[in-house]
């Protein structure tokens, strides 16, 4: 069977990938998880989407997107265009393989999956979020920094140690328990083209949101000389220390807990449900056309992997 043969090749069980079957449908899933504007990153998801392409296994595509987002980028940026190329990413390089594919194929529709939450959505949850941080954290007497501390802890386990809320038996073991680990996080060929990940992530802000953009970017260049002219001027040793120590109680007193939960619960957690959610809908489509042997290719950030993967490989409704 082709799929096998494509599952058991090198191209396939490469670093920063995830592949199994969905627990409900058994749909193939591969993940692959990526560096956003990480060269390596986007070679890998090429290279991937593409052996499935030429295999006639690829059922769909599915992006770490939303409809705003994906349209933003479409205008800045289109196919074929200098921006294109000089802000190459992984999403429009699975986007531009699926159309591919799909005009090549005479019978099968590959689908691109837009499955993240729309970007206002999560702009208001992740102000709810803060504000209920705060209000926790000035109420330690009335449950608050408990509160704060399950959810770090269960977002930690949910996100980075997947393992520990396994559940799982028998033929299910396998699949579930391999996750991305700290090798595929440490990968010195991704990390090599880190510095150009952070120049086009960054520019490719100022590109979508001109003003706000460059306004971040005057700050950050502002802070950075006024730190290279003055450094910590005429502070004693001992002053250093103490301002050393202040700043690392305020971090664990306000930012730990406010970035803290807002990043692994609001930006991952309850994205990852909702990431999963489309995922598997998908799968189910795939299975309601008799094509539960193509694979619903999946191109996220690294951090969501093992979360939508732990998801996907439960039966239960999210």
């Amino acid at each position: 069977m082709q799929l096998m043969s494509l599952k058991n090749s090198q191209q396939l069980s490469q670093r920063q990938t995830l592949f199994f079957h969905d627990a409900k449908t058994g749909v193939p899933i591969h993940i692959i998880g990526t560096m956003h504007y990480n060269p390596h990153s986007i070679a890998k998801v090429e290279g991937i989407v593409s052996s499935y392409g030429k295999a006639n296994r690829l059922g769909s595509v599915v992006l770490e997107s939303c409809e705003e987002r994906w349209s933003a980028t479409q205008h800045v940026q289109p196919e074929g265009s200098k921006m294109r190329s000089f802000l190459d990413n992984e999403f429009q390089t699975a986007a531009e393989l699926a159309k591919l594919y799909d005009e090549q194929s005479e019978k099968e529709n590959i689908r691109l999956i837009l499955a993240d939450e729309d970007i206002q959505s999560n702009n208001m949850r992740i102000k709810k979020a803060f504000k209920s941080t705060i209000t926790d954290i000035v109420n330690p007497w009335k449950g608050g920094w408990e509160s704060i501390m399950l959810d770090l802890k269960r977002g930690y386990s949910e996100n980075f140690d997947p393992r520990s809320t396994n559940r799982s038996t028998k033929e299910d073991d396998e699949r579930m328990h391999l996750y991305l680990d700290r090798d595929d996080l440490l990968d010195m060929e991704m990390l090599r083209s880190a510095p150009i990940s952070l120049a086009r992530y960054v520019l490719g802000f100022v590109a979508k949101k001109p003003l706000p953009g460059s306004l971040l970017l005057a700050w950050l260049a502002a802070l950075l000389g006024y730190g290279v002219l003055h450094g910590t001027g005429d502070l004693s040793l001992a002053d250093e220390a103490k301002a050393t120590a202040a700043g690392l109680l305020l971090n664990l007193l306000l930012g730990v807990p406010l970035f803290g939960r807002t990043l692994l619960v609001t930006l991952l957690s309850d994205r990852n449900e909702i990431l999963a959610r489309n995922i598997r809908a998908e799968c189910e489509r795939l299975q309601s056309e008799g094509r539960s042997n193509q694979a619903c290719i999946v191109v996220l950030g690294l951090a969501h992997c093992n979360g939508v993967k732990r998801l996907l490989c439960e039966e239960k409704k999210f």
